[in-house]
């Protein structure tokens, strides 16, 4: 498994490397750009759930079978999880 990181920094690495970057979560589309800001809104100024959920580095992205990137993290009850997904990859995310 890869390296996990807190969501804001694991974004901004992405960003980094993507800048025109797009996520999906469900059916609802994200510019990384965009994630970014509010991840890092949230971790500043969101509620004490979003700060302490944002604080915890339990993510890292991986890549699908097709070569599409997944985030991946793990819940409260340990259970891995799909956070986001770029378009085009067949891994549903578990926000669907």
């Amino acid at each position: 498994m890869s390296e996990r990181y807190t969501l804001p920094v694991l974004l901004s690495e992405l960003g980094g490397f993507h800048p025109k970057l797009v996520l999906m979560r469900g059916r609802e589309y994200f510019r990384i750009e965009d994630l970014i800001r509010s991840s890092r809104r949230d971790a500043a100024s969101g509620t004490e759930e979003q700060r302490k959920v944002l604080s915890e580095a339990i993510y890292w992205h991986m890549l699908d079978e097709g070569g599409k990137l997944i985030v991946k993290g793990i819940s409260r009850g340990g259970d891995e999880f799909v956070a986001f997904v770029e378009p085009g990859s067949d891994t549903q995310t578990s926000f669907s």
